[in-house]
């Protein structure tokens, strides 16, 4: 049992990570058949630590790479793959689990026990609900962010502008125990992708 859990977990997590670059290749014009993959490094700037793979995100189009990094203290970093290093983003001290918007303007995550916003441009960062314990989030077209307050509650769907978030549906009856976490909607809103808790965090 402990052997086929640990392979959810492993497919889980390879999923997660693919599903939006998949999507974003598979939308860049079907008619071409000569496209050819292309492989490459990006490193964080020096002295920069990335926290986990979990922590990295590309862009809806595939164009910009956002993840929480550690220097002198753990923030978002944002590396447009025309550049040549990336940047900090102000104001996100303490973030991780960052998420794009479905545009690609703005850029979800979680710090200090709230969900925040914040321009992918720079800006005034955004508070939009508690979540004391995250475990991931995603944002729709609909402007709604679906995510994982903690690690053994239900998951839960607020405006992207803000306010009092709400349980999503049926999943809510869940035992606490089988918590759900790292949602991820699928092109169109939903229905979206996402596991529950087992043995792995």
């Amino acid at each position: 049992a402990s052997s086929r859990a640990r392979e959810r977990a492993t497919w889980a997590v390879a999923l997660a990570a693919i599903a939006p670059i998949a999507f974003w290749a598979g939308h860049r014009g079907s008619s071409d058949h000569n496209r050819q993959a292309v492989r490459f490094n990006v490193s964080p700037p020096s002295g920069v630590a990335v926290t986990s793979p979990s922590s990295a995100r590309f862009s809806p189009d595939g164009s910009t790479l956002v993840f929480s990094g550690v220097d002198s203290g753990r923030r978002l970093w944002i590396r447009p793959l025309e550049a040549l290093e990336a940047r900090a983003i102000p104001g996100t001290e303490g973030a991780q689990y960052p998420f794009w918007s479905p545009d690609g303007g703005m850029i979800g995550f979680f710090s200090n026990g709230k969900l925040k916003k914040v321009s992918a441009g720079g800006g005034p960062v955004q508070v939009l609900c508690d979540a004391p314990n995250p475990r991931g989030g995603s944002w729709n077209h609909q402007g709604v962010i679906l995510f994982a307050p903690s690690g053994d509650g239900p998951l839960l769907c607020v405006s992207a502008n803000g306010g009092a978030p709400t349980p999503l549906g049926a999943l809510d009856r869940l035992a606490p125990e089988r918590g759900p976490r790292w949602p991820f909607f699928l092109p169109g809103g939903r229905p979206f992708l996402g596991w529950l808790k087992d043995e792995f965090d």
